[in-house]
């Protein structure tokens, strides 16, 4: 996967107020984001 599109939809998320559900396909599945995102903030 990769990582400039992971993180435009962790970007996408947080600065929309969505959901991680409501992320776009086009990032990635919404699990990813989250889990990246969970794994990044550590």
């Amino acid at each position: 996967m990769d990582d400039r599109c992971v993180l435009s939809g962790i970007v996408y998320v947080i600065r929309n107020g969505f959901q991680w559900k409501d992320a776009p396909k086009a990032y990635a599945p919404h699990k990813n984001l989250y889990n990246r995102f969970i794994r990044w903030g550590h």
